[in-house]
């Protein structure tokens, strides 16, 4: 039977069914997904046999030890990815695709040491370990391209992601591998895929989309004919504001303000060209072209917007909002976090809260936009008495105080290890000097060592994904890779101390 499926079929089903076919032999083309067998074949070693070497050091042993302890309750996740895989559409009949567990075990295999999917391809086509974890017996020729990898893995929706993080710390929960009573908690960033941001930088990048993709729509006509050559000589006036810039010397704030004239000119010019045509276009647009007129237009707001932060901060002098701010033209939702540390003090991505239990296991983890860890605090409070129930131990750095916060999480927590910011009162230098809040505050700061590892080993450290839904997805699948080393490890003493 297919894994997350029933054989009950009523009439509607199967009247469906006969339709998604009669459509296919019409169209001489499958339209949707159809799972891999998931029987045992001949010379087929079962997952839950699997033996791994346990003297080795590599993480993704640990991992894999995991999977084979996973496998057997897999039922639940394999239907929420298939869910993804199949977007919306039967997956009853249709050309073969890969199944939730292989996605699973792809995506693990991806995070535990950052693995290009070029390399994810002679994992799974090469590796006899990583062909039996994905169910592919030794006769089978399936083979996967890096090109699939990558499709099936754009396919996974960060709230899945989220559910089987949950799935898998409930599974530990269930088994006394983790209690979710003493928790420490801390955040760090986790960086988005673009270059320094500079404004003539941001400027150009914002001005050459829309330059490209008018020609693109427009062709040669509305005064795109010379599209290449507005390329060019606007690289040049980007490179004339980079040189400005450079040394000193007298007249230096003169020549910097020119430059940046002809720049914001020259795109002024660019922008004037597209709104002149939008003119034209706008009652004749056809309907099959207004999604590529849409695109147009946010481009449009995007050069408005870049020019508009160049004219305040160069001409007018004004201190500019980090809030602002437009850090990326293609990662747009990208924030400038000032964390002041050595050695980089401002960092472009999002703030990451973990809220890592005393297994190791991360069990509780979000990614807010534009909220410190002030605020973040009774967020992650909540969620963690909503599954675990009341705590024992809350314990994090001196980010997270507040006025009245050990107080005000009494009722639900049974001690709060939080460091007061600033001068302490008598009371305050009694309590932080007690032997029970200084052991919680040496104990807190294991957490900097998971955040170490998940940033070094499970590429948390930054993004390589696209959009905000890549990042989401990226960070849950950092801590998924993360929490199944850990698991792996735990079940490797246990077994050492079972033998």
């Amino acid at each position: 039977m297919k894994e997350g499926f029933s054989l009950e079929i009523n009439a509607e089903d199967h009247y469906n069914c006969i339709c998604e076919h009669t459509f296919m032999q019409i169209f001489g083309r499958f339209i949707v997904r159809k799972k891999f067998e998931t029987q045992t074949f001949l010379f087929e070693t079962p997952i839950p046999e699997l033996e791994f070497p346990d003297a080795s050091r590599n993480t993704l042993y640990p991992a894999l030890k995991a999977l084979k302890w996973l496998y057997q309750d897999r039922e639940e996740i394999c239907r929420l990815i298939s869910l993804d895989l199949a977007q919306g559409k039967s997956s009853r009949l249709g050309a073969n695709g890969m199944s939730g567990w292989q996605v699973l075990v792809i995506a693990v295999i991806r995070f535990c040491h950052k693995k290009s999917f070029d390399d994810l391809e002679f994992y799974c086509n090469e590796v006899p370990l990583v062909r039996t974890l994905l169910e592919l017996a030794p006769l089978d020729s399936s083979r996967f391209s890096s090109k699939t990898l990558q499709q099936n893995f754009a396919l996974l929706d960060p709230k899945t992601v989220d559910k089987i993080n949950e799935l898998v710390c409930k599974k530990a929960l269930d088994e006394g591998i983790e209690n979710g009573k003493e928790v420490r908690s801390d955040s760090f960033v986790c960086k988005r895929p673009i270059h320094y941001p500079t404004d003539q930088s941001v400027l150009w990048d914002a001005t050459r989309v829309l330059l490209r993709e008018c020609s693109r729509v427009f062709g040669g006509g509305y005064g795109f004919r010379q599209s290449r050559h507005l390329m060019k000589k606007g690289k040049s006036l980007l490179r004339d504001v980079g040189q400005s810039k450079r040394g000193g010397g007298k007249g230096k704030d003169k020549r910097v303000k020119k430059a940046y004239r002809e720049l914001v000119n020259f795109c002024e010019e660019i922008l004037f060209k597209f709104y002149a045509a939008a003119d034209i276009l706008r009652e004749s647009i056809a309907p099959k072209h207004l999604e590529d007129f849409d695109r147009l237009v946010w481009h449009a707001v995007q050069v408005d917007q870049a020019l508009d932060l160049i004219k305040r901060r160069v001409f007018c002098e004004e201190t500019i909002e980090n809030s602002d701010k437009l850090l990326s033209v293609f990662e747009w939702e990208t924030e400038l976090i000032n964390r002041g540390k050595f050695p980089v003090a401002h960092e472009f991505g999002h703030r990451v809260m973990f809220s890592e239990g005393k297994s190791g296991l991360i069990i509780d983890y979000s990614t807010r936009e534009a909220m410190g860890d002030l605020n973040e605090m009774e967020f992650i409070f909540k969620r963690l008495v909503a599954r675990y129930g009341k705590l024992d131990l809350l314990t994090a750095d001196k980010g997270f105080w507040r006025k009245g916060v050990r107080e005000e999480f009494k009722e639900k927590c049974g001690y709060v290890a939080i460091a007061k910011k600033g001068k302490l009162t008598s009371e305050e230098k009694e309590f932080q000097s007690t032997e029970k809040f200084q052991s919680c505050r040496r104990w807190r700061s294991g957490v900097e060592s998971l955040i170490s590892c998940t940033v070094r080993t499970n590429g948390l450290g930054r993004c390589a994904d696209k959009s905000m839904k890549g990042f989401l997805r990226w960070v849950g699948l950092g801590v998924l890779a993360r929490n199944l080393i850990t698991l792996g490890r735990i079940l490797k003493e246990d077994s050492t101390k079972a033998a």
